[in-house]
């Protein structure tokens, strides 16, 4: 955006030829900006960018800790090895430069400041500690976008020690380009002073030479009100130019997974918690991608409607798919009929209930058919709630048929021997595969025409239509409410209320 000037620019490897709507109004960034190289975030120049627009390019990270995401002590490293160390969002954490070695060797240091407010807090993060190998885990995020930085987290084996922020922020920055830096903690105003003393323990691939005028250390809104006053000014964001609003809602999205890691074993809890966090990165970038989308599709949208209005206008006449609601009420409203005083009088069916009833009858045998094959061995009590499903299924079946030879007169001459037996109501078949021949069965469309009334076959694909564009299944005939409870209560062991597959007789 910064290098081409306009959103709607193409970048060097994809070069599709744009609209033409699009590149009449192009947005402009201002000329203060200087232009960017391809792949890198900054301009090498950025000294000379106005004063007032440098914060375009700051780096904004945050610091936290989160002890929910703690660790019990059931198996070791060596029964529960950690895969892939140092290759994604975790720090390193074997060799001598990596982490474990830097927390033994400088654990002893100095932990927290003696004020009663931080000793209260260090004092709430190490309670019950027993039976854990580790109390909680710290990272790092950009709090501008909310986005996890790579070995930018680690455990902590009792609260939070300066020794493991120090390295979990090190382990970030020095991968990046520096130019100017705000960094959020809790407790920033005395973290800052120990900061590069401590930078200088660090190891040495972690070394890196970062003036003290280019990094300003800031407390989040909500932790500030604990702090002494002489800390409010220099330490608030309202006083910092360019901040704006930051997040600090990262441990939101993975506490979602505190009780099933909390029994994992070392490698097990960092390979779930680098899917957690992974996935954490890839939805903000996912909507990220959709502002831009939005913005493209306004634009196009705007454009269509200026260079093709007739075609805009066709397409909005289009008649819309009918819902499953909208057939229920003009089948509602045909099953009435006025005579000659405007008095209406119910109709027993119409060529529209006539099809929504074989729909709704083919529903009910899929789902008995697949309950009966999943009771391999049924009990005494569930054949007997199939015999009485079957037995309610089969009476509404011959109900079918028998309005079936109004709508389609001829179909029985077509049917064979055993399908007239079962027109007529003597099969011995099992309701649930016994064929309702619907008019869309007849494979051509001769035979329709032969048998079915005028329309019966496009009221069948319009209905069908409806029930698969609506999202609502067809609805099923609840006349058994009490044996629908029953039997879920003996298949499941849930009522009606909890059972997440309830029986739809």
């Amino acid at each position: 955006m910064r290098q081409k000037g306009r959103i709607f620019a193409t970048s060097p490897r994809a070069t599709p030829t744009p609209l033409p709507f699009l590149n009449e109004n192009p947005i402009h960034l201002p000329s203060l900006f200087p232009k960017v190289e391809a792949g890198n975030p900054a301009p090498l120049d950025w000294e000379k960018v106005d004063p007032f627009y440098r914060f375009i390019y700051w780096l904004f990270l945050s610091q936290d800790a989160n002890f929910r995401l703690s660790n019990c002590n059931v198996l070791t490293e060596i029964t529960d090895p950690i895969l892939g160390d140092g290759f994604g969002y975790f720090c390193k954490r074997e060799g001598e430069d990596g982490y474990k070695a830097h927390i033994q060797k400088h654990m002893d240091k100095k932990k927290i400041s003696n004020w009663s407010g931080f000793a209260a807090m260090f004092m709430t993060n190490t309670k019950r500690v027993k039976g854990l190998q580790t109390t909680g885990i710290g990272g790092v995020t950009c709090s501008r976008h909310n986005m996890w930085q790579g070995n930018g987290i680690g455990d902590l084996q009792v609260g939070e020690r300066y020794c493991n922020m120090n390295f979990l922020l090190l382990s970030v920055l020095f991968r990046l380009q520096l130019l100017c830096i705000v960094i959020s903690y809790d407790i920033a105003c005395q973290y800052n002073t120990t900061f590069w003393e401590c930078m200088k323990r660090a190891p040495k691939r972690l070394f890196m030479k970062l003036k003290q005028s280019m990094v300003s250390w800031k407390v989040p809104n909500f932790h500030l009100h604990a702090h002494k006053l002489n800390c409010h000014g220099p330490f608030s964001f309202h006083f910092m130019w360019g901040t704006g609003m930051m997040h600090k809602q990262n441990w939101a999205f993975s506490n979602g997974a505190v009780a099933s890691t909390r029994l994992m074993g070392p490698g097990a809890q960092q390979a779930t918690l680098e899917d957690v966090f992974g996935f954490h990165n890839y939805d903000h970038v996912l909507g990220c991608e959709g502002m831009k989308h939005k913005i493209a599709f306004k634009a196009f949208t705007k454009g269509m409607e200026e260079a093709r209005p007739e075609d805009v206008v066709e397409w909005k006449l289009v008649d819309e798919v009918s819902t499953l609601h909208d057939i229920q009420l003009r089948t509602a409203a045909e099953e009435y009929v006025c005579t000659e005083d405007v008095v209406e009088i119910k109709r027993d069916h119409t060529p529209r209930s006539f099809i929504m009833m074989g729909l709704e009858l083919k529903q009910i045998q899929r789902k008995l058919e697949i309950d009966v094959r999943a009771l391999k061995d049924p009990s005494p009590a569930q054949k007997l709630v199939f015999t009485q499903h079957r037995t309610s299924l089969l009476k509404r079946i011959h109900k079918f048929c028998q309005i079936q030879g109004v709508y389609m007169l001829a179909l029985r001459l077509l049917l064979s021997d055993n399908q007239k037996q079962v027109f007529d109501g003597n099969s011995e078949q099992q309701p649930e595969a016994t064929p309702l021949v619907m008019p869309s069965e007849l494979a051509r469309n001769e035979l329709r025409a032969m048998t079915c009334m005028t329309e019966l076959a496009a009221i069948e694909a319009w209905m069908k239509e409806g029930g698969a564009g609506g999202g609502t299944p067809w609805p099923l005939y609840q006349n058994d409410d009490q044996l629908v409870q029953v039997a879920e209560l003996d298949w499941t062991g849930y009522d009606d209320k909890r059972s997440r597959h309830p029986v739809p007789y």
